[in-house]
C-alpha cells in the first residue's frame, strides 16, 4: 500500500470522476501533478495497489480504467424484439447491454435500476453488461397483446399470473 494515503484518495478521485477515461501512468501524473507533492514510485505504487484491489482495471498495455463492476445506476430501459435491450443512463456513457435473461420483465421505456454486471472494455469495443434489479416506473399504462397464464407451480415460484405477448414488438 502507498505510504501516503492522500496519494491513494486522489488517484482514486481521478479515475472516479473520469470513468470513462483510460490513463496511462504519465498521464495521470500530469493529471495529479500540480494539486499534490508525491514522488512517481508512491503513484506507480498506488496505482498498482488500486488494480490488484480489482478498484481499476488495465488493458496489459499500461492503460488504466476504473472498474465499474456492481455500480448500480437508473437509466431507461430500451427493449428489443428478440428479447435483450439496452440502459441508457448517462448522456456520455456507452448504454449498458442487458440480456434477455437479466430483465426481470422490464418493457421498452421502463425507469429501472441496474447493476454492472461485466465492466466495458474499451480495447476490444465492447460495453458494459448489466442486469435490472428494480423496475422504478413502467413507460407506459396500457399494454396490449394476448395474455399467457402460468401453471400453478409457475405462480408459485415467480409470484406472477403470466406474461403479455405485446403486439408492440419492442
Amino acid at each position: 500500500m502507498p505510504q501516503d494515503e492522500r496519494v491513494l484518495a486522489s488517484i482514486y478521485e481521478v479515475f472516479r470522476h473520469n470513468s470513462q477515461k483510460s490513463y496511462t501512468i504519465d498521464k495521470l501524473d500530469r493529471e495529479l501533478h500540480n494539486k499534490l507533492h508525491y514522488k512517481f514510485t508512491e503513484l506507480v505504487r498506488g496505482v498498482t495497489f488500486l488494480e490488484h484491489e480489482k478498484k481499476i482495471i488495465t488493458d496489459g498495455l499500461g492503460k488504466y480504467q476504473l472498474n465499474r463492476l456492481d455500480t448500480i445506476v437508473e437509466g431507461t430501459f430500451r427493449a428489443n424484439d428478440k428479447g435483450f435491450g439496452f440502459i441508457r443512463y448517462d448522456e456520455v456513457a456507452d448504454d449498458i447491454f442487458v440480456d434477455k435473461t437479466n430483465t426481470a420483465f422490464a418493457i421498452d421505456g421502463d425507469t429501472v435500476k441496474a447493476k454492472i454486471i461485466a465492466d466495458a472494455n474499451p480495447w476490444n469495443g465492447k460495453g458494459p453488461e448489466g442486469q435490472v434489479v428494480e423496475i422504478i416506473e413502467r413507460g407506459f399504462e396500457n399494454l396490449v397483446g394476448e395474455f399467457i397464464p402460468f401453471s400453478d407451480q409457475q405462480v408459485a415460484t415467480t409470484n406472477y399470473l403470466g406474461y403479455v405477448i405485446s403486439e408492440n414488438k419492442n
